[in-house]
């Protein structure tokens, strides 16, 4: 809360610190004064009071320290948890594109073989044709075959 003094105080400061009043030698100033006196403040060695301060600005060095500490552990996890986020992000999408990927090359598969089945079956039509009309078109008659007879 209040920094180390930045010399040792003088002991004139110590002594007193308590306001001045000047006061008459009555009864009721002589209470007064005794009310005063409990308003100053305790005297203490120098040395004493310089190490008080000491200790308390070691303890605020070591609180501003810790608090600095938590704040890099606080960014340290925010950097972690944000860079988790980020991979599975990377992750997730590299993801994506592959099933993209996948469903394409399944998609093409299915035409290629569409077409060839269609190839196919234009094929087999045109060869029963072909061989149709090869088979049809004998007009001289088989000498095996005897003649039919119409009737």
């Amino acid at each position: 809360m209040f920094a180390p003094p930045a010399r040792k105080p003088s002991p004139s400061f110590l002594r007193d610190s308590a306001p001045r009043r000047g006061g008459a030698a009555s009864a009721k100033s002589f209470l007064s004064r005794a009310r005063e006196g409990s308003t100053k403040t305790m005297l203490i060695d120098v040395s004493e009071a310089a190490q008080l301060g000491t200790v308390k600005g070691e303890d605020l060095l070591a609180e501003q320290a810790r608090r600095e500490k938590e704040e890099a552990a606080r960014e340290r996890e925010l950097k972690r948890a944000r860079e988790a986020e980020e991979r599975q992000e990377r992750v997730r999408k590299m993801m994506e594109e592959r099933e993209a990927k996948k469903k394409q090359e399944a998609e093409r598969k299915r035409a290629r073989d569409e077409e060839t089945a269609r190839r196919k079956a234009e094929m087999v039509s045109k060869r029963a044709r072909t061989e149709a009309s090869r088979d049809e078109g004998t007009a001289t008659p088989s000498p095996k075959e005897p003649e039919p007879i119409h009737g």
